[in-house]
């Protein structure tokens, strides 16, 4: 089988994010070649022939904005293989409402956005031989219902999809969760209480690229928070592998709510704090997919419990985390099922 992967901006076509971040890209390509399938990650370009491929997951994102480079090699894939049911769209960010609102306004902004071209799209050059095509997949994102066939997300199983606002009936949204891919890529903390205690600071690291002040007060954390992530407050923005480490330091994390709580959505924050046996605190309706009790304490309350509680605690959720993440063979016959 045949495979490739591509999207609207430079990491979904296989370009390694600067901050190295996890991302369900990953762990589709993973499941592919777990598959033993022949497996690309790469921009399309309008015009070429994508008849080779027996299965093509588009990755869709905002089509605005100077990382939205690939659009067009987006519209041309699709226009490629929805006929012969070889087409899945994919999602990779939480945030989708910004992508659906601008790949709805696309067919009414085309030719502003190709005569102007004030993101630099790639394949801009071959619009004129192809324009038709290009419009007549826009066209399917204009309308109040996406009638394609299926879109993969990452999810927690139990999770209610439509909150994520994929303008898809809900049997066409197909969620994975992709934890068990990512179990253990930083390294695991395999420590007793002795050297959990006395090698941890009594601390909550917290990485966000948002402002969650109003989330973090209702915590009412009393110990030192060291905060990574966000530029509107000036704070250092690290790797993925460097917030493992400042989480392996530390007692615990705070997992400030996305917008989407109850959907699901994937959160790497939870595996990073699982492999690292910190605790973590964080919506206890966003975490409920992995257990109903385990994450449902404030920072307050959390600070209050004695050392050993702590540490109780900690291997609990990391144990609950593990037992939902499940394996990478139950998690890649999920995504290769959607694939076929």
């Amino acid at each position: 089988m045949r495979i490739l992967i591509t999207g609207v901006n430079p990491v979904q076509c296989g370009h390694r994010p600067r901050m190295d971040y996890i991302s369900f890209i990953l762990a589709i390509k993973a499941a592919a070649e777990q598959s033993k399938a022949d497996v690309e990650v790469r921009p399309v370009t309008v015009g070429e022939d994508l008849s080779g491929y027996d299965h093509v997951v588009t990755f869709l994102a905002p089509v605005r904005g100077f990382i939205a480079k690939h659009p067009l090699g987006v519209l041309w894939a699709i226009g490629q293989t929805i006929e012969r049911g070889a087409l899945t769209l994919a999602f990779d960010d939480w945030q989708i409402p910004q992508a659906v609102a601008g790949l709805r306004a696309f067919r009414g902004d085309f030719d502003k956005l190709i005569t102007e071209d004030p993101f630099g799209y790639s394949s801009i050059e071959h619009v004129p031989k192809y324009r038709n095509e290009l419009l007549d997949v826009a066209e399917l994102f204009a309308q109040d219902t996406w009638l394609f066939d299926r879109a993969l997300v990452p999810v927690y199983d139990g999770g209610n999809t439509d909150l994520l606002g994929i303008p898809m009936p809900r049997s066409a949204v197909k969620g994975v969760n992709p934890s068990a891919f990512f179990v253990g890529r930083y390294g695991q903390a395999n420590q007793t209480f002795e050297q959990w205690s006395t090698n941890r600071k009594r601390e909550w690291a917290v990485a966000a690229l948002h402002d969650h002040s109003s989330w973090l007060k209702k915590q009412r954390p009393g110990w030192p928070i060291a905060a990574f992530g966000s530029r509107k407050l000036k704070q250092p923005r690290l790797a993925e592998s460097a917030i493992y480490t400042e989480y392996l330091l530390r007692v615990g994390v705070l997992s400030p709510a996305y917008k989407t709580v109850g959907s699901g959505w994937w959160r790497a924050r939870f595996g990073l704090s699982a492999d690292a046996l910190s605790i973590i605190v964080c919506d206890a309706a966003e975490a409920h997919m992995i257990s109903d009790t385990m994450f449902s304490l404030t920072a307050s309350e959390v600070e209050q419990l004695s050392e050993v509680d702590q540490f109780e605690l900690a291997l609990e959720q990391r144990a609950a985390y593990y037992a939902a993440a499940g394996n990478t063979s139950s998690a890649t016959d999920q995504i290769m099922a959607a694939l076929r």
